[in-house]
């Protein structure tokens, strides 16, 4: 497999870089790939990943498959700093992240490094936190601070524009911390091995942290040459994944769509990527699964014969959630998305049903037993109490498996969850507080 063609025809590669000409060929060549490696890393500012994070953590898939040594990093000191927000990439939002609690970095780190085990199936996982611990301030100015010209920061487009409406010297040292990170791993690959097995030949990561990328870089290249050894270092910039509206992928109306099931449930996770559009689904599958070309334009044909079908959304959600959430990630999914479709709940459990709370758009939260009307007319599935009189009326509503006649129907306080269904595919979902 050439894999810079084949990330480069699906639109996963942006930007590339090599410190010296070549480089950047020798590495995707096919000799010797077990020994050579690269690395991306995130800051676990939260415990998870998100779904737009993994457009371009996929690619530690593609390296391992092409038989590289594959790194994932944790970024457990600059998570504490926080990478100054790019307003180009976060809806022009410049406000200076919030210091974060070391203790949550802790956590959010294990949580992470967990997720690129289990998910990326990487085998090499390390902490930048680590690289740091025995560092003086000292150090710090002369092993790095001597090394990086502030006129060479001022030009890095981030900074740039982040310099209009001010930043901290903590994140402006963010881009320096993350290019010592690629460089420490660089040398300690060719030395000491006590991160790394192998010398860090290339890092990648968002298009958003081109400049820090490069940062390492520069780095490296002024190590070889006070070292007087050769450069081999590359790397790329991995494209943000956009839908068609523009915005970020793997956000919802209520925020990201987590890969972690405890925050984002498996039902949920299905639904969002069975709901995208058929003029997405292409980049897509190029994108988020591992599918070969020919593969996945032999499902978009079928798919186009009988849209309304949604065979296309239902191959893309149904690869996503095994790669992702496993196969038991999948059945549930499966299995509550056939409950609903054919509005048979009853033998969801109390876990199902507060999935479907968490994501539903119809939800009541009580105390106290409820009236019909009352019920209706406060989950905003109706306009008012004339609307859900008449649905009563024409037969419409259903509490589990009652058909509703009585427009005095109370619902009783006599279980922790139940549901009202109006029609054959709306759920108003119902939890008793005990």
């Amino acid at each position: 497999m050439n894999l810079l063609k084949e990330l480069t025809e699906r639109g996963i590669i942006q930007y590339t870089a090599e410190a010296e000409k070549g480089n950047l060929d020798d590495f995707f060549s096919e000799e010797n790939r077990e020994n050579k490696a690269a690395y991306i890393g995130a800051d676990p500012s939260a415990r998870s990943l998100h779904l737009g994070n993994y457009s371009s953590f996929i690619v530690v898939k593609w390296l391992a498959k092409a038989g590289y040594q594959a790194y994932t990093l944790a970024g457990g000191i600059t998570g504490l700093i926080g990478d100054p927000r790019d307003p180009k990439f976060s809806g022009g939002n410049a406000v200076e992240r919030k210091t974060a609690d070391r203790k949550m970095i802790e956590e959010n780190v294990s949580y992470i490094s967990k997720q690129y085990i289990n998910i990326l199936n990487s085998k090499n996982v390390v902490n930048n936190i680590d690289f740091y611990a025995d560092m003086k301030i000292e150090d710090y100015l002369r092993d790095i601070g001597k090394r990086i010209n502030v006129g060479y920061l001022l030009a890095k487009d981030t900074i740039a524009r982040r310099l209009e409406t001010g930043i901290s010297y903590a994140e402006f040292s963010y881009t320096i911390l993350q290019g010592w990170d690629w460089s420490t791993m660089y040398f300690d690959g060719l030395e000491d091995k006590k991160f790394v097995k192998t010398p860090m030949l290339c890092q990648f990561g968002g298009a958003d942290q081109w400049g820090n990328i490069t940062t390492g870089m520069e780095f490296i290249r002024k190590l070889c040459n006070e070292k007087g050894v050769k450069n081999k270092a590359c790397c790329f910039g991995i494209q943000l994944y956009l839908k068609p509206d523009g915005t970020k992928f793997g956000k919802s109306e209520s925020g990201a769509i987590w890969l972690d099931e405890e925050m984002t449930s498996n039902y949920e996770f299905y639904q969002y990527l069975f709901n995208q559009p058929d003029d997405a689904l292409k980049s897509l599958f190029l994108r988020f699964t591992m599918l070969s070309q020919e593969e996945i334009n032999t499902i978009l044909e079928q798919h186009i014969k009988e849209p309304f079908k949604h065979y296309g959304q239902k191959v893309f959600a149904d690869t996503v959630t095994k790669d992702i959430r496993g196969e038991s990630g999948l059945k549930e999914a499966l299995e509550m998305t056939e409950a609903i479709f054919s509005g048979n709940l009853k033998n969801l459990n109390n876990k199902q049903f507060e999935m479907l709370i968490n994501s539903s758009k119809y939800v009541l939260k009580l105390n106290n037993e409820i009236n019909i009307i009352d019920a209706l007319l406060n989950s905003n599935i109706v306009n008012s109490k004339s609307d859900a009189k008449r649905l009563i009326e024409q037969k419409s509503i259903s509490v589990e498996d009652q058909l509703i006649t009585d427009t005095n129907f109370v619902i009783k306080n006599n279980k922790e969850y139940t549901y009202i269904k109006k029609g054959k595919r709306d759920f108003i979902f119902i939890k008793f507080n005990k």
